[in-house]
């Protein structure tokens, strides 16, 4: 019983520490994208953040609604995204915003994010990177909705719309990472 206590509330703990961390990087990295333009210097990592939240928020998203082999991919796809989105973060902060390391700190987030959903089968692996996922997807409904209000109020419609329509479809993904049962769940 005791045992059984303890590893609930280490599982509760890395949660936390994990959503902490995947939310702090992501909420700087979306806030630092905002109201970027093309001729920005750091556009081109705008449009890559937004092909990570993507990729990474619709693989949390399906994991647990796709058939086997491909809820695996999923997952890892999933880990990939997100670790290198936390990768660049955390490494490009620690290097004094040197893009270089910003991307060599993606790489290998995204290298060990995806690895452990390769690697590693157990519990503990899957929080992470369901935790991870969840704020990525979150983190994308966010951006595209912000950028589907943009859209709305300047008077493209049609624009503003489909992103609205994806910004609920990523909510869904987030509340859908969240809610579906996990190994750690079903022991």
């Amino acid at each position: 019983m005791k045992q059984r206590n303890l590893m609930k509330a280490l599982e509760i703990l890395l949660k936390i520490a994990t959503f902490l961390l995947a939310g702090h990087a992501i909420s700087h990295l979306i806030f630092g994208s905002l109201g970027q333009t093309p001729s920005d210097k750091a556009w081109n990592y705008g449009i890559a953040l937004v092909i990570s939240l993507g990729l990474g928020g619709a693989g949390a998203g399906l994991r647990s609604r796709l058939p086997s082999p491909f809820n695996r991919i999923a997952t890892i796809l999933t880990g990939v995204a997100s670790g290198a989105v936390i990768g660049f973060y955390y490494a490009g902060v620690a290097a004094g915003k040197d893009p270089r390391w910003a991307i060599a700190g993606a790489v290998l987030g995204g290298l060990l994010l995806g690895g452990l959903g390769i690697g590693f089968k157990s519990a503990w692996m899957e929080i992470v990177i369901r935790v991870a996922g969840a704020i990525t997807a979150y983190g994308f409904a966010f951006l595209i909705g912000a950028t589907a209000l943009t859209m709305l109020n300047v008077g493209y419609l049609p624009i503003g719309l489909l992103l609205s329509l994806v910004s609920l479809l990523y909510l869904w993904f987030t509340l859908n990472s969240i809610i579906s049962p996990s190994r750690s769940d079903l022991k």
